[in-house]
């Protein structure tokens, strides 16, 4: 799991906080880059937006990010 409460709510960052990033938040993910220079992969992920949580089976050591 991750939180993402302490992050800016304006996701899409157009300097209004608004439906437009409930759908962002609503569409996180966890993303995945095996190697600095390599693509990101989408990972499975489930959003508990209640809890401000996005949460992912992590099965290796890599980089991971939350984006949508």
């Amino acid at each position: 799991k991750m939180y993402f409460g302490e992050a800016d709510s304006d996701y899409n960052h157009d300097g209004v906080v608004d439906s437009k990033d409930q759908e962002a938040e609503a569409q996180f993910s966890f993303w995945k880059q095996e190697q600095p220079g390599l693509p990101w992969t989408k990972v499975g992920s489930a959003v508990a937006a209640d809890l401000k949580e996005v949460e992912a089976d992590i099965t290796g050591f890599t980089g991971y990010a939350i984006s949508y």
